[in-house]
């Protein structure tokens, strides 16, 4: 019996040795994952923007509108544009809205260029 404990060691020794190189080489010849960017937001719907040069969409759960309203009467050059995510909820889902209030700035060619989340990041653009 006892004559087994050495050869016993030796063999746990040389597993654990091999565990470790196994671990130590795994980054360099292991699977690399591949990082895939984030697509970029659509195109805003002609509907949406109406003609104008600037257009602000306004995501909402039907309960904020005097975001609009001060977006309105801050920029009267700009369209406005309300977006309740209760009745488009695809819409909201396309440009990624996960928290409400969210503003939305596009150009007159429907390209994003700014997007506001978050009742703070809303409240500090509109003063």
């Amino acid at each position: 019996m006892f004559f087994l404990v050495p050869r016993i060691a030796v063999l746990l020794i040389v597993c654990f040795s091999l565990i470790l190189l196994v671990r130590a080489l795994r980054p360099r010849f292991g699977r690399r994952r591949r990082v895939t960017p984030r697509p970029p937001f659509p195109l805003l719907p002609a509907a949406v923007m109406q003609g104008a040069d600037r257009t602000w969409v306004v995501f909402t759960k039907g309960d904020r509108p005097e975001i609009a309203e001060r977006l309105r009467r801050a920029e009267p050059a700009s369209q406005v544009t309300e977006i309740d995510t209760r009745v488009e909820p695809r819409l909201a889902e396309a440009f990624r809205i996960r928290q409400v209030p969210a503003l939305l700035l596009a150009n007159r060619y429907g390209q994003i260029e700014a997007q506001l989340v978050g009742a703070d990041a809303v409240e500090s653009a509109l003063f």
